[in-house]
């Protein structure tokens, strides 16, 4: 397990953040964490987020072929580390999205107002996992707190 400071983080966003200017602060949260934690590759890391508006609790979707796994990511950036408690409805509406990537009238639904872009890798991030057995994983990554109950809240929901 990586041990990171809210001193490392914040050096690790201001450092990303001359390369990639054009980026808020909790885009470059999440791209780090998918730099360090999913891909290694920080222009992938980058290239692969999707939040905006109408982001429906997704603001990253990586497809990584080589090994058959779907990354959904949704990303809360707190200026004050543990500070902020995430909210019970955007965890769980988070968690969902294993729910709706499995249900076909979930899937319509939810892809229906989603921005045309993000429409499209959410779809071909589907069908890898309905044709050819891609797995899927979700994180729901923030600076703030999350109950341990919410936490298995969510652990519920996606396994469900």
């Amino acid at each position: 397990m990586q041990i990171v400071t809210e001193k490392d983080l914040k050096n690790e966003i201001s450092d990303m953040r001359e390369r990639f200017p054009r980026l808020q602060d909790n885009e470059l949260f999440i791209a780090w964490f998918l730099k360090s934690f999913v891909t290694e590759r920080e222009d992938e890391a980058v290239r692969v987020l999707v939040g905006g508006s109408r982001d429906k609790s997704l603001d990253a979707l990586l497809i990584d072929d080589d090994a058959r796994v779907i990354f959904l990511v949704q990303g809360k950036y707190r200026q004050k580390v543990n500070g902020a408690t995430e909210h019970r409805s955007d965890v769980t509406a988070f968690a969902d999205l294993a729910n709706t990537f499995s249900n076909d009238d979930s899937f319509k639904s939810w892809v229906k107002d989603l921005d045309v872009g993000v429409a499209g890798k959410a779809q071909e991030a589907r069908q890898r996992i309905k044709k050819r057995g891609y797995r899927l994983r979700l994180y729901y990554i923030t600076t703030g707190r999350c109950s341990s109950s919410l936490s298995q809240e969510a652990e519920r929901i996606v396994r469900h």
